[in-house]
């Protein structure tokens, strides 16, 4: 997709055509550049890597791409005047959001808590927000336990508040505000409930990640709701929810991730620098969680790629239809689900439009299929955009289908294909991070938000450095790779559900 430009059609197609090029082939460019990091807190969003420094600076890169014809930049914010505790940013709306959450007990008894609203070019009060301060209702002070995750939505301004002290337990609280107009537009909490992640699936719809041992699903909640919404979590009154299976003697664990980026709606407006980016109903979401055997020891990590179109399609469009429980079998045929991907636990930006990365050792059998060098790291990049596909199918025909179960043991089903491509590292223990125009590579021995901010400071101060882009010894040509069918059995929730895609 195309925003207003100064750059003429002719020049679009040719920077279109090395785009598609470089990423099939993997062949960025030979320079490399180093940004050091010694700082507690980054963010990687919308073309832009932010590094903090110290407790209340940011640095800010904007990543250049050679292809599209994207210089770099960098500039900083020298003291946001409170320590951080999180931040976001979105360059199309020149938006900074910054987490204020002292350490004190507030006139109202919880947690003193704000969220500022900035200019990202010059740290000002950003002019299109009513209230550039919004006050965050918590229910208790700061302490380390605190975890946060931030979204941007247009409009939309979402945090996640994870409280997990040792002696009590887990609390989540989740706000989504109309930053615009200074107003809650939902609040969900839980208590010791299975709620683990969120995001945006549209400007009009957040999505909850509900880790169920039995029933792992995923909740759609409006943004529209009546404004005097009972906030406790029950787990019934969704808009519509979307179903996983219970896959033979297998139940869900430890915690799930929902990333996708950019936001479902995020284009680069008014940058007339940009000749193209990724339309939105090619992006995907990535759905990550662990399953545990029932009769032993043994783990498994579950790897789905979502479509973005194949879950706004089922969405509610009468009073009728709110509250359907859509089966797996309903849901998942549009969609590829995998194991033993597993994406970087900690610098969590694996997914950006269509393409998912993970990292994999000369072990894995798909680069053994590959004839690599053994204990090696590779980088593997996964497309599920359709034109890609097309495109890929005119070019080589059916040349480059591989069933995966003939590399892989195959535990979940799926019939979507992709592309498949992978590079070596050039260095076994580098972390993958994935944006429009870049593979970011990490060195890294730290967390991204420790709980304890002296071991944070001690661990990010390690040698590091992130490297924007990698000059490639050898890469390989991309396969187009479809799943293993297999019919796994289902014991239905007790909640009205719908097994086909008519009105239920």
């Amino acid at each position: 997709m195309g925003p207003p430009s100064s750059i003429d059609v002719a020049e679009r197609l040719r920077r279109l055509r090395n785009y598609t090029k470089a990423w099939r082939g993997m062949a960025f460019s030979p320079s490399e550049e180093g940004i050091p990091f010694d700082g507690r807190y980054w963010e990687l969003y919308g073309g832009v890597l932010a590094t903090s420094v110290g407790d209340s600076t940011l640095i800010f890169n904007k990543l250049p791409s050679h292809a599209r014809g994207i210089k770099s930049r960098q500039w900083r914010i020298e003291d946001v005047g409170f320590p951080i505790r999180d931040f976001k940013m979105d360059l199309s709306q020149d938006l900074l959001v910054i987490l204020d959450f002292p350490e004190q007990v507030s006139s109202r008894g919880g947690g003193s808590c704000a969220i500022h609203l900035r200019t990202l070019s010059m740290n000002e009060p950003h002019s299109s927000a009513a209230d550039t301060i919004i006050a965050v209702p918590v229910r208790s002070p700061y302490d380390p336990d605190y975890a946060f995750d931030i979204m941007i939505c247009e409009d939309k301004v979402g945090i996640m508040f994870t409280h997990d002290p040792e002696d009590a337990p887990e609390d989540i609280d989740i706000f989504v505000y109309n930053w615009k107009i200074a107003s809650l537009a939902i609040h969900i909490h839980g208590c010791n409930k299975p709620i683990n992640t969120f995001t945006f699936l549209s400007p009009q719809h957040i999505l909850l990640g509900i880790l169920d041992p039995d029933y792992p699903r995923l909740e759609v909640y409006s943004l529209y709701q009546e404004a005097n919404r009972d906030p406790e979590w029950t787990g019934q009154d969704y808009l519509c929810a979307f179903l996983y299976e219970k896959f033979y003697d297998y139940r869900a664990s430890g915690s799930m991730k929902i990333q996708g980026d950019p936001a479902p709606s995020w284009a680069p407006l008014d940058d007339r620098e940009v000749p193209f980016f990724t339309a939105s109903e090619s992006r995907v979401l990535c759905v990550s969680y662990t399953i545990e055997d029932d009769n032993g020891p043994e783990f498994r990590d579950v790897v789905h790629l979502i479509p973005l179109l194949s879950l706004l399609s089922l969405l509610p469009h009468s009073a009728d239809e709110v509250g359907t429980s859509w089966l797996w079998k309903a849901w998942s045929e549009r969609t590829t689900m995998h194991e033993d991907m597993v994406p970087e636990p900690t610098w969590c930006c694996y997914v950006h439009g269509a393409r998912f990365v993970y990292v994999s050792t000369s072990e894995d059998p798909i680069a053994d299929a590959q004839d690599m060098m053994p204990l090696t790291s590779f980088a593997n990049v996964i497309d599920l955009n359709p034109v890609a596909l097309r495109r890929e199918y005119s070019r080589r025909g059916e040349e480059g289908l591989i069933h995966r179960s003939r590399t892989l043991s195959v535990l979940f089903w799926t019939n979507r294909e992709f592309l498949y491509t992978t590079f070596p590292l050039p260095e076994s223990r580098a972390r993958v991070m994935i944006s429009e125009d870049n593979l970011i590579l990490v060195k890294s021995n730290g967390r991204r938000r420790s709980p304890s901010p002296s071991t944070a400071f001690d661990a990010l101060h390690r040698s590091r450095k992130i490297v924007l882009s990698s000059g490639l010894t050898r890469c390989a040509s991309p396969y187009l790779r479809h799943g293993h069918e297999r019919s796994p059995s289902f014991h239905p929730m007790p909640r009205r559900v719908s097994n086909s895609l008519c009105t239920p």
